[in-house]
């Protein structure tokens, strides 16, 4: 994860769902940590900001810089991190997850605080990573 400070911190999570222990990290403060995620491709299509370093992973996967949050409720340390990114990558494109779509006013509003125009897209399933590529490239357009 990247931050602002040059902080160490880091998200592991448990995919098989077979463990108890659904995610791992430091015991260090995250600060303002984001999980930036870049496509391969130099031609980036914009920017997703979403919950979850898998969704990052997801919106990356399909042309986009993903950046995840870690949680549904960020702090205003990492919104400001992510204000960096969206001025200066655009369209600005926002995937809250089913269970929490207030994520994405928060985090729209923020941004426009600071005259960044951003779109809460909702998701077909519960999440950007839940989908399958085709359908997750069709939907992020």
């Amino acid at each position: 994860c990247s931050n602002r400070e040059g902080v160490s911190y880091f998200q592991g999570r448990d995919m098989t769902g077979e463990h108890e222990l659904r995610y791992a990290s430091p015991a260090a403060p995250r600060e303002d940590s984001i999980v930036i995620v870049w496509p391969e491709d130099d031609d980036r299509k914009g920017l997703v900001v979403c919950e979850g370093p898998t969704d990052a992973l997801a919106a990356a996967a399909v042309g986009y810089v993903g950046i995840g949050l870690m949680g549904n409720q960020p702090t205003l340390e990492v919104l400001e991190h992510v204000t960096v990114y969206a001025r200066a990558i655009a369209p600005v494109l926002i995937v809250p997850d089913v269970d929490m779509l207030e994520f994405g006013s928060v985090v729209s509003c923020h941004l426009a605080q600071f005259g960044i125009a951003a779109q809460v897209l909702l998701p077909y399933d519960k999440d950007l990573a839940s989908m399958t590529p085709r359908r997750r490239e069709s939907f992020l357009g």
